[in-house]
């Protein structure tokens, strides 16, 4: 305490174990291994230390999804291999973007992990690696980092995307001037060789063919139509009756109206349909 005059004020002594103004903690002369408490401050909101002073409790943990002190990520799990190991450090090859959320590949990192295809160590499209490290159509990559090679048809060599390559680019050699395989077309015997090249052209799924199905032409069969039943005669329309006794406009109407129920009638014919 400092005391002038009648007035006395309380001065904070850190390490003193009490916890006095403008402090948030005091373990005393001998602080925790925790490093919760650093100058008398709370050095983590994973800490929680008694009110009047005293140790503190580090309640920081890898896996609750929190990102807690010395953590680089924490997925929610302690589980490695998933991009954050089980001491929630983020591993090679993987990027964690968000606390409790799950780690992604880090694409463009020379490295190859989980879904990726291939990593060319950049994220630059049409060189056979995409931004998102997928192996690009007509490409082959491999190593690591990887290296692709676009396909050429006609080299000898079976490459991304090709059925056969024969060498050349010839047309009903069996391999197509696009590489892909022609189908079979004929009749083979038990033992699967060619009798015949009269016949049906077959194709299997992953040859790279895309063979329209062939339909065999059928007799049309007679379609027998359920005749329809013949709808009723509509009702007449409902004449009023109008008083004999009245105006001469009265009289008009009512003629009218007798004339207009006498053509209907005559408009209303039975219909029957016919298949």
């Amino acid at each position: 305490w400092t005391c002038k005059g009648h007035t006395c004020n309380q001065v904070p002594v850190c390490g003193d174990g009490l916890v006095t103004a403008g402090e948030q903690c005091d373990e005393g002369g001998t602080p925790s291994a925790t490093s919760c408490c650093e100058g008398c401050k709370l050095a983590s909101s994973s800490c929680s230390c008694p009110a009047a002073g005293g140790a503190c409790t580090d309640n920081a943990r890898c896996g609750n999804g929190v990102l807690e002190k010395s953590e680089t990520c924490d997925d929610g799990n302690t589980t490695s291999g998933d991009g954050c190991s089980s001491t929630c450090s983020v591993e090679t090859g993987w990027q964690c973007r968000l606390s409790g959320k799950p780690c992604v590949p880090l694409c463009g990192d020379s490295s190859i992990v989980a879904s990726e295809q291939c990593d060319d160590g950049n994220t630059v499209s049409g060189d056979g690696c995409s931004p998102t490290c997928k192996v690009e159509p007509g490409w082959g990559c491999s190593g690591t980092p990887s290296t692709c090679t676009h396909a050429v048809c006609g080299n000898g060599k079976l490459e991304a995307g090709e059925g056969c390559d024969d060498g050349n680019t010839l047309p009903f050699d069996g391999c197509s001037p696009t590489c892909q395989a022609d189908p079979l077309c004929g009749t083979v015997d038990a033992q699967g060789k060619p009798t015949s090249a009269v016949g049906a052209c077959k194709s299997v799924c992953g040859d790279g063919i895309l063979l329209r199905a062939s339909f065999r032409q059928t007799a049309a069969k007679p379609v027998t139509m359920a005749r329809t039943t013949a709808p009723a005669a509509a009702a007449p329309p409902t004449v009023r009756r109008v008083p004999t006794v009245g105006t001469e406009s009265c009289r008009k109407t009512a003629a009218k109206s007798v004339t207009m129920v006498r053509r209907t009638r005559r408009l209303i014919m039975p219909f029957t349909a016919d298949a």
